[in-house]
């Protein structure tokens, strides 16, 4: 009888577990969660970690430029397919082009605060904001500049002078343990450590946005702080001014760029290294940009094609998608190039290039 009873009561246990389990329709995925506002109170050896982000350099919305922020507004008004304010989970993670959608899911997922399941102007401005400023910072410390950063390039290379701390931060940063940290995987700590009330942040900074869309601010044409001198303005919708390119990718401050450093169009590097040293000084980028202008070369925004004229051909390199030894897919650029003539020939050809973080 006692047998019997023990049988019964665990067959019970087993339907109850089973019940359970298939609760969650089969393949569904959990349903995502909003970030917690305000987020939990973090604390490494002893300091917030907002002021711990301060020590870094991080100055978040605070440091954000009138000009960079109409920049991320007009770049997300140009990828809204609709033009209704918001990307839909279908519109970006399905039906985007870049990366693969397992990283396009995990940009997306970051952007979304509150979970909705769309992405807000506002939203994508934040997350902007923060991802490129992150970028920024701990990219000055991969002294190898291979888009990997080891334990030891981070503590040495880093702004706060308390080491122990630095590698208590990297540590933080460090999330699978392996002593190397990549984009992906420190963007994901440093975004939540960057929204410590994602709520307060959003209703300010689509104040300012609402502003800048109404003439506030500086106009886009002039420098916007900091960016004094010869060549500092950036007219609106032009390329980046020498002292922008310089402020920006020039990590070492040497007043050189190496290719590792510069981050824009290949051909413009080549073009404006004139002595094929390897490095471009602020002379010879102003006289390719000043030779551009003048002489309609490719990466003059002025460059006009008249009607029935063939434009300007060029070549691009070759994107293909790989498994690493974590059984990920990434996107590899290879040696390869493709000419845009070879498959188009001399059809009509709208080129659209973007970035999402």
């Amino acid at each position: 009888m006692i047998r019997i009873r023990i049988f019964i009561l665990t067959v019970v246990c087993l339907l109850v577990a089973a019940a359970g389990f298939s609760a969650r329709p089969v393949g569904s995925k959990p349903k995502a969660q909003p970030r917690k506002c305000p987020a939990d109170k973090v604390v490494i050896c002893g300091h917030d970690i907002v002021k711990v982000l301060e020590m870094l350099g991080a100055k978040r919305q605070a440091g954000a430029s009138d000009n960079q922020i109409r920049s991320y507004a007009s770049h997300f008004d140009r990828s809204d397919p609709n033009h209704d304010g918001k990307h839909t989970r279908a519109e970006y993670v399905d039906g985007g082009k870049y990366m693969t959608p397992r990283a396009r899911a995990g940009i997306f997922g970051a952007t979304d605060n509150n979970a909705d399941g769309l992405v807000t102007r506002t939203e994508y401005v934040l997350n902007r904001i923060i991802t490129d400023e992150a970028k920024a910072i701990v990219g000055k410390t991969d002294a190898d500049k291979n888009g990997k950063v080891t334990r030891a390039e981070f503590v040495k290379g880093s702004p706060i002078a308390d080491k122990t701390l630095a590698g208590a931060v990297y540590d933080a940063l460090d999330t699978n343990g392996d002593k190397v940290i990549t984009i992906p995987e420190y963007l994901r700590v440093w975004g939540g450590w960057a929204r410590p009330n994602y709520k307060a942040q959003e209703a300010k900074l689509a104040s300012r946005i609402a502003k800048l869309g109404k003439g506030g601010g500086k106009p886009s044409g002039k420098p916007d702080g900091g960016d004094k001198g010869k060549g500092s303005a950036k007219p609106s919708g032009g390329p980046p001014s020498v002292d922008r390119i310089f402020k920006i990718m020039d990590s070492n401050k040497d007043g050189k760029l190496t290719k590792s450093e510069f981050r824009g169009p290949e051909f413009v590097f080549t073009g404006a290294d004139k002595n094929k040293d390897g490095v471009v000084t602020r002379k010879e980028m102003e006289t390719f940009r000043s030779n551009a202008r003048t002489k309609g070369k490719p990466g003059s925004r002025k460059q006009q094609v008249k009607i029935g004229q063939t434009a300007t051909d060029f070549e691009l390199p070759v994107l293909i998608e790989r498994t690493d030894a974590k059984g990920e897919k990434v996107a590899v650029v290879t040696t390869d190039k493709i000419k845009l003539s070879s498959f188009r020939g001399k059809k009509i050809v709208c080129v659209f290039m973007s970035s999402y973080t």
